[in-house]
Formats: structure tokens, sequence, C-alpha cells
């Protein structure tokens, strides 16, 4: 057990990796807040999954950021190093809380140099850097399996243009509650709650960096499993179901929010709980 980031980590076995890094939080210059914890009926891997992607920003986030623009996805190489997979994008994004943008000073639509970094620990990491302004914005979020069906997400940010300023920084919690719930807006309505790990699934080129990062959920499996075909753990007594990986589609296996309670079981670390 370990507290970083103002929440409790546990690893109920050795873990396989370190906690994931957020180098922005408590550094000098920058605001530290959050989100209220946010439980939702999705799996932690679909979760992690699409805060990831960075090609449905033009179409799921309309009422925020997203802007068409975004369209095209352009990203640099993916890079992995153990049990994480990260890589940078080019992109657009509408710039809604720039107070220049009122002005006229700066325009709306502004360029966007955007880091995703994925654990097999279902936690992301986002560094959104903005040109124009010359701010750093960097997110933590850390997506705890519960049962299979529940989830709770914990939403770390730190800003360094807010100056401590206590509406600016209630404002920007709020847009950021907004942005998530646009998210789940869309996730919480699946039929199903899986993410597929077969590498002949169609994917396009902005699928990249999931594909790398479910590449990483089978080696977790692969790493962990007794035999390739089933993984079975110790649930906690709230889920019935132990049998957290199956193959419905002819050995394709999948990871559904069953197996998101059992991979954070075994995997590297998972959150516990926020400290109030």
């Amino acid at each position: 057990m370990q507290e970083a980031y103002g929440l409790v980590w546990l690893a109920p076995d050795e873990p396989l990796a370190p906690l994931p890094d957020f180098v922005e939080w408590g550094l000098d210059g920058f605001d530290g807040f959050w989100n209220e914890p946010r439980r939702s009926p999705t799996s932690a891997a679909q979760l992690v999954d699409n805060f990831l992607d960075a090609s449905h920003f033009p179409f799921v986030h309309t009422g925020t950021f997203g802007t068409d623009e975004a369209s095209l996805v352009v990203n640099e190489p993916v890079e992995r190093d153990g049990w994480q997979v990260q890589t940078t994008f080019d992109t657009w994004y509408k710039n809604f809380d720039d107070p220049l943008v009122a002005t006229g000073e700066h325009p709306e639509v502004q360029p966007q140099r955007l880091l995703k970094q994925g654990t097999a620990g279902y936690s992301v990491y986002l560094r959104l850097a903005f040109p124009v302004t010359g701010a750093t914005f960097s997110i933590l979020f850390c997506c705890q399996p519960e049962t299979a069906t529940s989830t709770r997400i914990y939403k770390l940010m730190a800003r360094d243009d807010l100056g401590g300023d206590a509406a600016r920084i209630a404002s920007t919690i709020d847009d950021e509650l907004r942005i998530l719930e646009e998210d789940l807006a869309i996730l919480e309505r699946y039929a199903a709650m899986q993410v597929h790990l077969d590498t002949t699934e169609c994917h396009t080129r902005g699928d990249k960096l999931s594909v790398a990062w479910r590449r990483v959920l089978g080696d977790l499996l692969r790493a962990t499993a007794a035999e390739p075909a089933e993984v079975v753990v110790d649930l906690p007594a709230a889920s019935a179901a132990d049998s957290v990986v199956d193959e419905p589609h002819a050995g394709t296996p999948v990871v559904d929010a069953t197996s998101a309670a059992g991979l954070a079981h075994v995997s590297a670390d998972a959150v516990a709980e926020a400290r109030r």
C-alpha cells in the first residue's frame, strides 16, 4: 500500500510496475485539484481505452473543446516501456476557458500538443500543452474496478496558468466534469462492457495507442494466467463471477467489467480509496 497524489494505492500481490508518474502534482507553479470521484457502470478497460483515444474529440465533445479541425488524428510513434505505452498528438482544441479569446487577442480554436500515456494498472496520464497561451494542463485518470458492473473514476488535475485563482480553479473543475460526462454519456450506453484483445480486429490508424495498450493487457493476462484460455482470480465478495477472461468469439479473448476487477487484483497497482 502506498499514498501518492492524495490517493491510497493498493497492490494485493507483488506489484509488476511502479505507480504512474504525475510530475506536475505538487510542482511549484501548478495548482492541483480533482473532481469528486464518479462511479460508472462502465468497465475500467473501456474507460482507459476511451481516455487514450483522440479520434472521438470532434463528435463526442461538441459541447466543450471538440472542433472539426481535430478530425485528422496525427500522432508520433507509439512507445512502450514495460507495462506503459504513450504517444504524442498534434491536434486542435477549442480553448473555451482562455480569457483572451473573449477579447479577440487569441483565436478560440488553438493548436494543442497532447501526450497520452496508459498503464496496465488502469491509469491514464495526459499532458496538454497550449503553444498559444504557453500553458500546461496535466490530468491523471485513475480507474478503480469495483465489481462486474461498477468502476470508480478519480480525475486529478494540475494547471500552471491559474495562479491560485479560486474562481478559475472551481470553473476548471466544473468544465472537466462536463467533459467526463460527455464521455460517459456514450460509454454507459454500450450493450456489452468489453474490450477485445484480438489483434485481428479491424482498427484505424487513429487507434495505434489503444491497440498498443490492449497488447499490454494481453501480455498481462499471459504473464499472470495459469492457462492461456482462462484466468481465474479471487474477486471481492460483492462480485458473484470469478472467470475474468472468456472466449465468446472462437478464441477471441475479451476484457470486460468483471475482468477489470480481476486484473486490478493481479496487476501493477489499483486505486483503493481517496482520502477525504
